[in-house]
């Protein structure tokens, strides 16, 4: 999983998810299905290895470049959906 979509999970969680079982989980879960569905059409997968296979060397500029686009796109993505 893309370490980007999980940190996006995680703010998503933090701001809606449920304090007690009473509660519904429906806020967080809906968030979180539209931001992978986001991701998986604009990079055409949620897989980190699916996301880099064409970049080996981990510390390549190459890869960092890939990884910036997808950082920020789940940046802007979860910033609106906090903001619903």
């Amino acid at each position: 999983m893309c370490g980007a979509f999980l940190a996006a999970v995680l703010a998503i969680g933090a701001r809606f998810g449920r304090t007690t079982k009473e509660e519904p989980r429906q806020p967080t879960t809906d968030r979180v299905r539209i931001l992978a569905e986001r991701l998986q059409q604009k990079f055409g997968t949620t897989s980190c290895y699916e996301l880099v296979k064409d970049f080996p060397d981990f510390s390549s500029p190459e890869r960092r470049v890939s990884c910036s686009r997808v950082v920020q796109f789940m940046e802007e993505e979860v910033e609106k959906l906090l903001a619903r």
